[in-house]
């Protein structure tokens, strides 16, 4: 589109030159006829109207129809993914300066779109803060429960040392005394039953007595 104003802003100046051109040499032709003819005969007495002649530029002025574009065209288009009413548009052949409202665009439900993010935004920031803060409550709990775990362990190990060091041979001793004690008893039960059995079938023991050494066993 501005090529094509170009070309044809070109074209009328160009015509404008031309018939310009025409009217000088048209004119110039004419006061040449003027002076030849005055030169040969006796001079002509003009009883018209006539003006003051003053020296300056000679004007000519061309009328022809055309159109008038800018040299310079700046296109609006809406960007938006959607169609939008317009609210305001300036008027055609207005003078505009820079800075002036050309269009104005109907955004409400853009606006409501924006405020839909803006909310979804803010929800989703609150929630990763709440998210990394829990995190770090969560690590130090870990962290605490690792330390209180090892700390049990260092005692457990503690303990069960003293116990193989200390307690342990002493259970063992005392329980090894006791074995040894209930052996001796089962040896001298078991030899009194065997004696008590012998004297039975003598008949020097009684029924009764067998029985009693027989509980003892």
């Amino acid at each position: 589109m501005p090529r094509s104003n170009d070309t044809r802003s070109r074209t009328g100046i160009r015509r404008t030159r031309r018939w310009a051109f025409l009217a000088a040499t048209v004119v110039l032709a004419g006061l040449s006829v003027a002076v030849l003819r005055n030169g040969s005969r006796r001079p002509v007495v003009w009883d018209g109207p006539t003006t003051v002649v003053q020296r300056g530029p000679l004007t000519i002025n061309v009328t022809e129809t055309g159109t008038i574009h800018p040299r310079e065209q700046i296109i609006l288009r809406n960007d938006l993914q959607r169609d939008a009413k317009i609210m305001f548009i300036v008027e055609e052949g207005s003078q505009v300066k820079k800075g002036d409202l050309l269009v104005e665009l109907d955004v409400t439900e853009l606006e409501q779109f924006l405020v839909e993010r803006r909310i979804r935004v803010q929800t989703a920031e609150s929630s990763l803060i709440y998210a990394q803060e829990n995190l770090k409550v969560v690590e130090n709990q870990g962290q605490a429960d690792i330390e209180q775990a090892e700390l049990g362990y260092k005692f457990a190990q503690q303990d069960l040392q003293k116990y193989i060091d200390g307690e342990f041979p002493r259970l063992q001793k005392a329980a090894e005394a006791k074995i040894t004690l209930a052996e001796q008893e089962l040896s001298r039960a078991q030899e009194m039953h065997e004696w008590s059995q012998k004297l039975f079938d003598e008949k020097y023991l009684a029924q009764i007595g067998r029985a009693s050494c027989r509980e003892r066993v």
